[in-house]
């Protein structure tokens, strides 16, 4: 039946058409152009990047090989069956057939048809070639996949938190936090970008990247992880200052250095975080004024300088007056978690030596 449909198509067409829309037999069966596939798999900025993939000829026992040939993109619309036969067999990748489909990365010295090695940053689009095995077949056929171009993302931040520090009633009430890339040579900056939480769906690495100065803080990939209070001034993406009473989470985008990495590379997002007025129930003595506490759902941090040269006391009460917890703090950062508790306004009173801080803090998830 294969062998009457090359004949009717011989008649129709004139051996320039046949080329010119690849409609040759199929002596392998019908060609499903869907089934080839390419995927950019690595980092190396080479042909393993490249992954190929394509079902097996209908009928096997007419293909003597496979031949993978990698394209660039200007020059695919001119590319075919007459030009990936002349390919030269330094310039493919040779597939035997074996009863399977075929999924595999190309070689770290795999080329181009010109003999170009394959490298990031160009678009290209591959070719499988149906080698006809003389007997059973004696035409060629050829599919293409989609275009497809190479890349390598600079690492990602991790670990990305946002916490409401302060009672300034403006940014800088907020602190971010988070751990540096594993590959900082990757990483030429970090933004930090505060987005609406209603807006953070679909906030993606495209959107990120166009993000206007002045809508981020910038920061220097310096070997350590980053703890950040954001500007009086700071703003969201959109360029609105940063309020209380707005829920908010905080992306970190890895900026490519553009040697290494080419493209950028956004975190995953930071936890909920809405500033809010408690206020000081008391102003703090001057003494302990180095003293940072702060809640973020269930926990509460407690930061100084001070300790441990100094005794110090926490105690948390609820707005009744209940003490919840107390204990002798002996550490610098302190992580307190409260368990089985109800959201709400928690009193939390640090004493040290003679003098005392007390915050107001919303605690619970």
């Amino acid at each position: 039946m294969g062998d009457l449909l090359q004949h009717i198509l011989d008649i129709i067409l004139n051996e320039k058409d046949k080329k010119k829309f690849n409609i040759f037999l199929s002596p392998f069966g019908y060609i499903d152009y869907k089934s080839l596939q390419e995927a950019d798999i690595g980092n190396n900025n080479n042909g393993s990047d490249l992954n190929v993939a394509f079902d097996k000829a209908a009928d096997e026992t007419r293909v003597s090989e496979y031949r993978i040939i990698v394209v660039q993109t200007p020059d695919a619309a001119t590319f075919d069956l007459d030009a990936a036969n002349a390919v030269s067999s330094a310039n493919y990748k040779s597939v035997l057939p074996s009863g399977s489909n075929h999924s595999s990365a190309l070689s770290t010295t795999a080329k181009d048809k010109d003999g170009n090695l394959i490298i990031r940053g160009i678009s290209y689009k591959v070719f499988v070639l149906h080698v006809a095995d003389g007997t059973n077949a004696n035409i060629n056929s050829l599919k293409v996949s989609n275009e497809l171009t190479l890349h390598t993302p600079a690492h990602r931040a991790q670990n990305v938190k946002a916490f409401d520090v302060w009672d300034h009633n403006d940014g800088s009430d907020m602190e971010v936090s988070f751990d540096k890339a594993v590959d900082e040579s990757t990483v030429i900056e970090y933004r930090i970008i505060v987005v609406k939480s209603a807006d953070a769906p679909g906030f993606k690495v495209n959107a990120a990247s166009a993000v206007t100065a002045g809508n981020y803080t910038s920061i220097t990939p310096n070997g350590s992880d980053v703890t950040q209070t954001m500007a009086v001034d700071a703003k969201d993406k959109d360029g609105d200052l940063i309020v209380n009473n707005v829920e908010y989470v905080v992306f970190i985008l890895s900026i490519a250095d553009g040697t290494i990495a080419d493209v950028n590379n956004l975190s995953a997002p930071s936890n909920e975080v809405t500033l809010i007025y408690t206020g000081d129930i008391e102003e703090p003595n001057k003494t302990v004024i180095n003293w940072k506490i702060y809640s973020s759902g269930n926990d509460i941090y407690i930061k100084t300088n001070e300790l441990p040269r100094k005794e110090a006391i926490v105690s948390i009460y609820t707005k009744a007056g209940k003490e919840v917890y107390k204990s002798n703090l002996s550490s610098s950062n302190t992580m307190i978690t409260l368990d089985n508790i109800v959201n709400g306004i928690y009193i939390v009173k640090v004493q040290v030596d003679n003098n005392s801080i007390i915050r107001k803090l919303f605690i619970g998830i």
